[in-house]
Formats: C-alpha cells, structure tokens, sequence
C-alpha cells in the first residue's frame, strides 16, 4: 500500500519534485530490494496528467529504486523525485509501484497509485491574495476543498490529521480530501444515528480514521478531544453542528489547529450576534439562521483564541493561526472585508433568526 508524507505542491516549471511516500508491505512475501540476485525488482515511477483535461503527459518514468527488501507487514519510507513540466497549470502527479519485467517497466494493478495535486508555475513568488480565488470541491459542497488545498501549499505540513465535527457521512465535507485521498489521519465526529451508521461505513477502510458518535457541548469537547487522543497540535479543525459552533471552539482553547474552517450564519457584518448556549440545541429547518454566530462574532472570537481571519465563501469562514500568518500569505482581513460581494441567498430561502442571542 503506497501513502503520501508530503503533499500537495507548488513548484517552478521544470524543476524536481521531492515527495516522501509510504509503502506498506500488505502481501505476504518479502518484496522489493535491488539486489543482484533479483532480476524483476519493484521502483516507484511517476506519471502527470493535467488536472482538467485528465490529459497525459509524455511519460518519462524516473525509477527510484526500493533498496530494502520489505517483509510482510512491514513500512518503509521512500524519497521519490519527479521532474515537472515545463508549462505551467495545475496538474496530477501520479506514483505508482512498477517492476521490471525485462522488457521494460510494467505497473502493479493491485497496488492503487498515489494522486498528488501540483501547482505547476512560472515564479512561486507570485501568489493572489484571496483565498475565494481557489474555491474548489472534490468532496466539499463549496469550495473548501479548493481553498484548504492552496493554505497548504503555503503552509506546509505540520502532522497531517485532521478533525471534523459534524461530519455527516464523511463524504460531503470539508476533510474527507485529505483522509480520502492523501491518507491523512482524523477524527470524524456525528451525532446523528443515521448519519454516523453511514459515516462509519464509509470509513471501514481507513485504518488512520477514527469514527465517533458523540454529542459535543461546551463541557463535554475537551474530554472527547482528549478520549480519541487528539494530539494538541494538528493541522485543520472543522466544525459545522448547525447550533453551538462559538462555544465549542471557544471551548478548545488547549488546543491548537492550525487551520480552523467554522460554519457562519447569514448575518451581515458588523453585526455580533451569537446563539445563546444551549447544550441541548437541535437544528430546526423552520428557524434556519437561527445557529452558530455571525462572521463579526466568529472574527473576534478568533482573535481572542490567537487566530486571524483570512475570508469566506458565505458558508464557512476559514482562519489560521496568527503566528503562521507571514507563512500563509494572506492578508489578515476584518469581517466587513471578508464577506463575499453579491452574496445571494438561494431561491425561496428567507432569513429566520428567532431565539435567544448574545452580541459578543
């Protein structure tokens, strides 16, 4: 089994791709090893796609050998390099297990290759600075993906894992990219009895993920967080509970992700407005604006909590932990300027927001 250490990537056109990758010995013979006694050894090759199109490039598999014979059930960590094109654009890195046959390289079908996301171009230097200018889903509903993805290209990775609350089956939302499809490891947290058979289903064959149907409140989360051995540190917490989103971030204040995406409500800024804590809240769809907290609200929390707001995309807001804000690249922005331009609520959507609240 092959899974990514490092990824996804900004490179200069051209230039060598460095990528450490995993590989997992799940058969059961020892294989691998370049040896002289080994006439059909097992390397790792490259291939690039371009993102869009699925368009191949010209293949010019670069062999990295795997010098250790590997017995079964044993890990190994390999160095890959990988040239990239030589025209910029957004493209698909592709590593897979090859043996020589002989005749040349023949890939191994029942090893599934790895997808890295690489951002190929002409000066690295040269960044935008909005984040809604990266909007993309893979799995997310509005563009989360697309936006976690670019943060991380600057940011790099500090211990790839993730936590999400609220995370419904675990296939529309805004960590499954990276559990799914980089082998990051996680927590999955959600409430709901059917929505978690399903999530937990859909994650039996994520050994790195761990699944929980908990019900968090202000005075439970630490605990929970501290049950399924959340480290302090770890990249990217998400929380979307549809009620007391505030209070449980403001509840986590030993821990320190690095990357927070929190759901907003619809109220404009300046407004502060925040729903009034109720640990036994349930989401009523005849009262739909009535959760979490608004942009204002959730930009001053995030200051006090030592994070800086970098934008929204009307649903989510994303911050960063403000001692990593020169490596991001973005600027710091107030929640006035955060707001998307032109936001329109959906057809037939109307803005109910009735029950107790807090301007804080």
């Amino acid at each position: 089994m092959l899974s990514p250490r490092d990824g996804p990537f900004r490179v200069p056109a051209g230039e060598w791709v460095p990528v450490a990758v995993s590989l997992t010995n799940g058969s059961g013979v020892t294989i691998g090893a370049l040896r002289f006694f080994d006439p059909h050894p097992l390397f790792l090759g490259d291939l690039w796609t371009e993102r869009d199109s699925g368009s191949i490039i010209p293949p010019v598999v670069v062999p990295t050998p795997i010098w250790q014979p590997l017995a079964p059930g044993q890990q190994s960590i390999i160095h890959v390099r990988a040239r990239a094109p030589q025209v910029p654009g957004r493209y698909i890195l592709w590593i897979a297990l090859f043996q020589d046959s002989g005749r040349g390289p023949e890939s191994r079908p029942e090893v599934q290759p790895l997808r890295l996301d690489v951002e190929v171009c002409e000066d690295r230097t040269v960044l935008p600075h909005s984040i809604n200018d990266y909007e993309d889903s893979v799995f997310s509903q509005n563009g989360e993906d697309g936006i976690l993805r670019e943060l991380f290209l600057r940011l790099g990775f500090a211990s790839p894992f993730t936590v999400e609350i609220g995370a419904g089956d675990g296939i529309e939302c805004n960590t499954a990219y990276w559990l799914r499809q980089y082998g990051w490891h996680g927590l999955l947290i959600e409430a709901g009895h059917d929505e978690f058979t399903r999530l937990e289903r859909n994650y039996r064959a994520y050994p790195g993920v761990v699944v929980g149907n908990d019900f968090l409140t202000s005075e439970n989360i630490a605990e929970v967080f501290r049950r399924y051995h959340v480290p302090r540190e770890f990249d990217v917490l998400s929380i979307d509970v549809d009620g007391n989103d505030y209070w449980l971030w403001a509840a986590l204040q030993e821990y320190r992700p690095r990357v927070v995406v929190i759901e907003i409500n619809m109220i404009e800024p300046p407004r502060l407005w925040v729903m009034a804590y109720n640990p036994k809240h349930v989401y009523s769809a005849t009262n739909r604006n009535y959760h979490g907290a608004s942009l204002e609200s959730l930009a001053k929390l995030g200051k006090r909590l030592g994070y800086a707001l970098l934008g929204s995309n009307g649903v989510n807001a994303f911050f960063v932990r403000s001692d990593l804000l020169g490596r991001a690249r973005f600027p710091e922005r107030s929640a006035t300027e955060a707001w998307p331009q032109n936001l329109e609520t959906p057809p037939g959507w109307k803005l109910q927001c009735e029950g107790p609240y807090e301007e804080v």
